[in-house]
């Protein structure tokens, strides 16, 4: 915010704005998702016996930072990431994942 008073200060009123407008999307949207520590994948012991022909273990090889989507799927996917990661505390609350 200094930088866009700055900016202010000295004439550049449009890119001023600019910066605030910014600033003030990052903090919107840094409120609405809250920081999640990344976790790493859980390593799964191998099934034998009888169980092992019907399952498969594998991890995805994209990653949603890779792909192209709107901002509303965006959101939707990481929220429900967000409450997947967080069943814990919502559970603690009443309410299930979605």
């Amino acid at each position: 915010m200094q930088l866009a008073a700055q900016e202010a200060k000295i004439g550049h009123t449009r890119f001023a704005q600019e910066l605030r407008s910014l600033i003030d999307d990052a903090k919107r949207k840094a409120s609405i998702i809250p920081l999640v520590p990344r976790t790493k994948p859980i390593s799964m012991v191998p099934v034998r016996g009888e169980l092992s022909g019907l399952f498969e273990i594998t991890y995805p090889k994209s990653r949603l930072v890779d792909m192209a989507l709107d901002e509303g799927t965006k959101h939707r996917i990481e929220q429900v990431l967000l409450e997947q990661r967080q069943q814990a505390r919502l559970k603690e609350h009443g309410l299930l994942p979605q």
